[in-house]
C-alpha cells in the first residue's frame, strides 16, 4: 500500500494493515519503521 500510495495517512495505514495482518501491540511501531525503510530506498534509487 506504501508503494502505491506513499502519502497514505498513518491512520489509515493502520487499519489497513490491521485488517490483512490482524492486530499486534507492536503494530503501529512496525509500520512507522516500514514507512521510514521504503522513504530511504525511494531517497536512495
Amino acid at each position: 500500500m506504501l508503494r502505491e500510495n506513499p502519502s497514505v495517512d498513518e491512520s489509515e495505514l493502520l487499519t489497513r494493515v490491521r485488517e490483512v495482518h490482524g492486530d499486534n501491540p507492536k503494530l503501529a511501531a512496525t509500520v512507522t519503521r516500514t514507512r521510514k525503510r521504503i522513504e530511504r530506498k525511494k531517497t536512495a534509487s
